[in-house]
């Protein structure tokens, strides 16, 4: 890009926003697409497996498949907001939390013996806390269309 199409996008606030709003809302359809897809398609074990045995618990991870894909999506996108604007510590020590929470949730549901329905609960438990850990970082506390600086 030339210096004078950089300085038409570097610090412009609004459309660091929209772009941001952009990024966001098309991760949260695709998501959302995709779960649709996937729900259905886990009413069809069939497709996947000749087992009649399997066919119970794969219909059975439609509701973990329905959340987890727009939350995923959501989860990526910002955290891209966040490798973009340069705040790499943040998101790697987040991802420390993140794993000791995963341990955690790990640890109740083997507990609990969940069986294959706890590593669902783990999974959506480390993508929620993605998710919660860089709105709160993005939206609140570090603003990417306030810190980026014009060249």
């Amino acid at each position: 890009m030339s210096e004078e199409g950089s300085k038409q996008y570097v610090g412009n606030q609004p459309k660091i926003k929209e772009f941001l709003k952009v990024l966001a809302t098309l991760s949260t359809w695709c998501g959302v697409v995709l779960s649709i897809i996937a729900v259905l398609l886990s009413q069809q074990p069939q497709l996947f497996t000749k087992d009649p045995v399997l066919w119970p618990i794969m219909m059975s991870f439609k509701e973990y498949v329905g959340v987890l894909l727009p939350v995923l999506g959501i989860a990526q996108v910002l955290e891209g907001v966040l490798i973009g604007t340069d705040d790499l510590s943040f998101l790697s020590y987040s991802q420390i939390g993140n794993v000791i929470l995963s341990f955690a949730a790990l640890y109740v549901t083997k507990s609990m013996k969940m069986g294959v329905h706890g590593t669902w609960v783990v999974f959506m438990s480390f993508l929620l806390s993605r998710a919660i850990q860089a709105s709160i970082r993005v939206f609140n506390t570090k603003k990417p269309w306030k810190t980026i600086k014009k060249a």
